[in-house]
């Protein structure tokens, strides 16, 4: 009786549970992402691109090809365009496909108000990290920016540079130079050196999520041989600049020979409108900024009768090739 209200029912089998949970766990990946760019994935292309930037603008420079050069007679030159520099590291930086390459002087943006819209991007590189050259509050569309100063010796000196800005995610959210609440920003900027220097500006010296510096230490003053050199635990970049070159008083010892040394941050080459600025000088940074120099670094404190530095900071300098 009431058989026809009878049903026969089924368990799920075994293979059949293991796919919906692969289903599920898929999904639930799918989510985080899109709600959430991982920041691990940040700091590898961060150094990737810092590292194809530097690789990029070395190699190519040392054996610059003609079409590069303002004086084609000189076996070296420093590119003193920004659309021959954006040529330049497109030698060694792969493009990504179906993407246009500008490599305009028009298109260069101001540190200090930057334009980062699709209309200025010189390239989209091969993982998909977008790219644009800048310049200088003080400097016009298309010219390289120049520091000025002098060095811990009394010595005059003047560094030419380019701005380069990466957006590491490409067209993933936030698309942002400035960090929102914890989460890290994901357009970097970097300062490339006519010595073929990259130098890391803003956030990233003092958020070590995005890499990590350690001082490596003079044989010298270490007691081994070049083969052998002493380097520190890891560190952010702004605490290892003090440990290498630091002093009483939030400054550097700056050397002309060590464009690390050297505080862009001095209201020139970029002021404190820009979304890149950083005041050494704020509350934020008094721990770090308080750190003395290594005595391992071997530099002798100015004569307190003169002034001078007896011995420039070259003992000691800085890598950048790893990240946690």
């Amino acid at each position: 009786m009431f058989k026809f209200l009878q049903k026969n029912k089924q368990a799920m089998t075994l293979a059949e549970l293991l796919l919906v949970f692969v289903i599920m766990g898929i999904i639930a990946t799918m989510t985080l992402v899109t709600l959430k760019p991982g920041e691990k994935s940040l700091k590898y292309i961060y150094y990737r691109m810092y590292n194809s930037i530097q690789t990029a603008f070395y190699n190519t420079s040392i054996n610059m090809p003609e079409y590069l050069r303002d004086d084609p007679d000189m076996d070296m030159a420093f590119p003193t365009k920004a659309e021959l520099f954006c040529k330049l590291l497109l030698e060694y930086i792969n493009t990504e496909a179906g993407t246009n390459v500008s490599c305009s002087n028009e298109k260069t943006v101001n540190v200090d108000n930057p334009d980062f819209s699709d209309d200025n991007v010189q390239f989209v590189a091969s993982n998909g990290a977008k790219v644009w050259i800048g310049h200088s509050a003080n400097k016009n569309k298309g010219e390289f920016s120049e520091y000025k100063g002098t060095d811990s010796t009394n010595t005059e000196f003047s560094l030419r540079y380019y701005w380069v800005f990466v957006d590491l995610n490409g067209k993933m959210a936030p698309n942002s130079p400035e960090p929102k609440g914890k989460n890290m920003a994901d357009i970097v900027a970097f300062i490339v050196t006519e010595d073929y220097t990259v130098i890391p500006i803003g956030k990233p010296e003092v958020d070590p999520r995005y890499f990590i510096a350690r001082v490596v230490y003079a044989a010298e003053s270490s007691g081994t041989d070049d083969s052998d050199l002493v380097t520190s635990t890891g560190m952010s970049y702004l605490a290892a600049k003090r440990h290498a070159w630091g002093e009483a008083g939030k400054n550097f010892y700056v050397s002309a020979n060590e464009p690390m040394t050297i505080n862009f941050y001095d209201g020139e080459n970029i002021t404190n409108r820009s979304p890149f600025w950083l005041d050494y000088n704020s509350s934020e940074f008094d721990t770090t900024m308080a750190i003395t120099v290594d005595d391992e670094c071997g530099y002798v404190p100015p004569d307190s009768t003169t002034g001078t530095l007896e011995v420039e900071p070259d003992a000691c300098y800085i890598t950048i090739k790893d990240y946690y």
